[in-house]
């Protein structure tokens, strides 16, 4: 909570501070959107090669990339990304 002080030494509380986010939390959490959406585009490029080259190794980084994605806030494409990796690993483990 923001605190400010008047001349006698008194403390003001400002409570719209703590209600409202300020500009630098808005663009922490544009900037960490953006770092999922790079994550879940990496996680989708591994799991869409995951099901034609190295399926199994492929699928691990496309997981690790996904949950990556899902963690900084892009779920759709990390959760999709990892669907994708699961079911080429499961594909690939069953064919071969």
């Amino acid at each position: 909570m923001k605190r400010l002080r008047t001349k006698n030494n008194d403390t003001l509380e400002e409570y719209a501070y703590d209600l409202t986010p300020g500009v630098k939390d808005i663009y922490r959490a544009d900037k960490a959107l953006r770092s999922g959406m790079i994550y879940g585009l990496l996680a989708i490029f591994f799991s869409l090669l995951a099901l034609f080259l190295f399926p199994l190794i492929s699928g691990i980084v496309g997981i690790f990339f996904g949950y990556r994605a899902v963690s900084y806030g892009a779920r759709v494409i990390g959760f999709t990304a990892i669907g994708f990796s699961i079911f080429s690993i499961i594909v690939s483990l069953v064919l071969i």
